[in-house]
Order: structure tokens, then sequence, then C-alpha cells
């Protein structure tokens, strides 16, 4: 299915007495070398208006230490234990509002950035107002002309998204529904409006989530096309197989629960269940036995906490007074 390109549509850019600050969040979890990676393509930009933190997640390999004797100069907050890629991004980007920016960027530590990257993201975000979330065009790191994520569309009949192909990139800037949180430039009103993340997500769809209820606000979202990131994809699956399973699976059924409804809810519990026997029999063929028994884990514990949710969903208004409490 098509969709709109907004980068021809002759809107007015924001116009702003200075260039736009940006408040970088670098969010990582143990591994120094891949995070020191980031960290220097981030701190290589061409764009100088902008801070770069890191926000470690309750790492206990030492690789905090070793940053700091890496990078002397930068910020480094630490959250302990782990809270998450949810709780960890939002300790983060609670962080870099303290400073009132224009912008915050949240990058994953798994990524490598063009030196383009930011000043493509702030270009869109000045030309478009009403789009609240941008994300780069993300590549494959191993495959640099492989395009990994550029956003989503919604399909008109089925609950599932269409992730945009590379062909589909016919404009500088794309109107999406969805983006990955593995890196996106956000706009601090958008966090007074919707929140930040939900936490119960901690790994998976938290983004997705994210994006339903951005949409629902009437905030526009979008891929800087010309933005590009370089992603290690599946690194920290690869390094926690099982848990990152179990928490695929409860948040997969948590998601698809709390926004869909009618017919296409019989759609998602037969396709919910082939996702499971399939992600089991590629586990059994790998003799992963830990991931067959978190599969099973993430079935029973996601179907248990769908027959306990509140009919309503999601109830934004408790982030947001959770989020000025802290």
């Amino acid at each position: 299915m098509g969709g709109p390109s907004i980068a021809t549509e002759g809107e007015q850019p924001c116009l702003r007495p200075r260039a736009p600050r940006v408040a970088v969040v670098v969010l990582s979890y143990n591994n120094s070398a891949d995070t020191a990676a980031s960290l220097r393509s981030l701190l290589s930009q061409r764009y100088s208006h902008q801070s770069v933190m890191l926000l470690d997640n309750g790492s206990t390999d030492g690789s905090v230490a070793e940053l700091r004797a890496q990078f002397p100069g930068l910020t480094i907050r630490s959250v302990s234990p782990n809270r998450g890629f949810a709780g960890g991004a939002n300790a983060g980007i609670q962080a870099s509002l303290q400073d009132r920016p224009d912008y915050v960027l949240l990058v994953s530590n798994d990524t490598v950035a063009d030196e383009e990257m930011v000043a493509e993201l702030v270009s869109a975000g000045e030309r478009y107002p009403e789009v609240g979330l941008v994300a780069p065009a993300i590549y494959y790191h191993d495959a640099p002309h492989r395009l990994w994520s550029a956003g989503a569309r919604s399909r008109q009949v089925v609950p599932f998204p269409r992730d945009l192909r590379a062909k589909d990139l016919r404009g500088d800037v794309e109107l999406v529904d969805f983006v990955t949180g593995c890196a996106v430039l956000l706009r601090p009103q958008l966090v007074e409006r919707v929140g930040l993340f939900d936490e119960r997500y901690r790994q998976y769809y938290e983004d997705n989530d994210l994006c339903q209820r951005v949409r629902a606000a009437g905030i526009g979202i979008a891929c800087a096309t010309r933005a590009r990131l370089l992603h290690k994809v599946g690194l920290t699956l690869r390094r926690k197989p099982a848990r990152l399973r179990y928490l695929q699976t409860v948040g997969r059924i948590r998601y698809y629960g709390e926004h869909v409804h009618g017919w296409q809810r019989a759609l998602v519990a037969v396709w919910l269940v082939w996702q499971v026997v399939r992600s089991t029999l590629v586990a059994l063929r790998r003799g992963e036995w830990s991931s067959v028994a978190a599969l099973a884990e993430g079935l029973r514990d996601g179907l248990g906490e769908l027959r306990r949710r509140r009919p309503n969903g999601v109830d934004v208004h408790q982030f947001r007074q959770r989020d000025q409490s802290q």
C-alpha cells in the first residue's frame, strides 16, 4: 500500500532566532566496544548544536568505567538495576529534558550514525512542525546498502503494518505510522501531550505503543530518508535469546490485545499462535531449549495479563503523572 510523502508539500519551516539545540541520549547496556563506536559517530556529527549523554542501563561488565576513560568529557548517567529498553529510554529522556532542548534524539548503542544524520533529522523536524517523531533510515551494519527500517504504514484491512521498502522512499521525508525506537528524534512537547514509553513493555513493542498514542493525539510521524544510521541487527537477541523471546512474546500479546478490537482480534489470535509455533520450531531446530521454555512462559503470562487487563487499555495520564513526580 502506498503512502503520502510530505517532502514536497510546501510546508513553511519553523523560524527560530538560533539553531535548534539537540540533546542526544545514547542508551547502553554492557558492551563498551559497540557503545564507544556509537558515541564516536555521534560526537563526530557535523551538526554542532548538540550535546551527547550516555544513559547506562544497569551495566554489570565494567563498561561504564571503560567509557569514562575513553570519553573523559562525556556526561554519563546510570540507572540500576536494568530497567529494560523502555525504562532506560524514559530515564534518559527525562534527564535530557532538564536542559530544555528543542529536540531529544534517542539512539541505541548498537548503531553507528552517518555524520549528517542529526542535521538531516533536525531539518525534517523544522520543515514539518506537525511531526513529533522523526526517525532516520536505518540500514544493516553488515550490509550498509540494505534497508532495515524506514518506518511502517498501517494497512486498511489487517492490523499488521507494512514496513517501507527501499523503493517506497520517494521523498526526503516520508510520512509513516510507526517508527522503531532504535533511533528517533522527538519534540519535548510530545512528552507533555502523550507521555513516555510504557515501561510494562520493557524491550519489545514499546515503540509501536508510543506511535499509536502519538497518532491518536493527532501528531505526525516521519522518516527522514537522507538521515542514515547503521544498525547491528540482532546483537542483543543473540546475547540473551531466551529472555528476549519471552519479552517479545509478552509484549506482542499486550500490544495487540490493547490496540486491536472487533473482528480483527480473531485474526490476531491466529497470527499470534503462528508466531509462537514458528519461533518454537526454530528454537527446537537449533537446540535452544531455554528459548522453547521462554516462549511457552511468554504465551502463558501474556494471555494471563490480557485476561486481567482493564477494558480501556493504557491510561496515558498515569504515565504523565509518574513522569512529573520523578
